[in-house]
């Protein structure tokens, strides 16, 4: 599991964004996207009142290269200029299993006003 707290100059110049259009703008500036991600999901979420969107894709490798298809799951959490990102990556055949775990963990973080 992995935590990043985005820094607040950066976002302070989209604070009026919701959580949505924060994510599909930075997404789409972040990283070239990989091999399966047309099957990407995102979901509308609120944890402790905190809105966000949870975002999963498969990534299955590039093109001829043997690779086991990874599994990645991000939840973007955006309250003013304030923006984190959780997320958890791991071989899709085991994903299932751990992504419970996840949910219970990142559905506890909370922020203090």
């Amino acid at each position: 599991m992995d935590v990043k707290i985005l820094p607040e100059e950066d976002v302070k110049t989209h604070e009026s964004l919701s959580a949505r259009a924060f994510f599909e703008q930075e997404w789409t500036n972040w990283i070239t996207k990989p091999e399966g991600y047309s099957n990407a999901k995102i979901y509308d979420i609120e944890i402790n009142e905190i809105p966000g969107i949870e975002h999963s894709y498969v990534d299955v490798g590039s093109a001829g290269v043997i690779e086991t298809p990874t599994e990645r799951m991000d939840v973007w959490l955006k309250k003013g200029s304030f923006v984190t990102v959780i997320s958890f990556t791991g071989p899709e055949y085991s994903f299932g299993k751990y992504s419970e775990l996840f949910d219970l963990m990142a559905g506890t973080f909370y922020l203090e006003e």
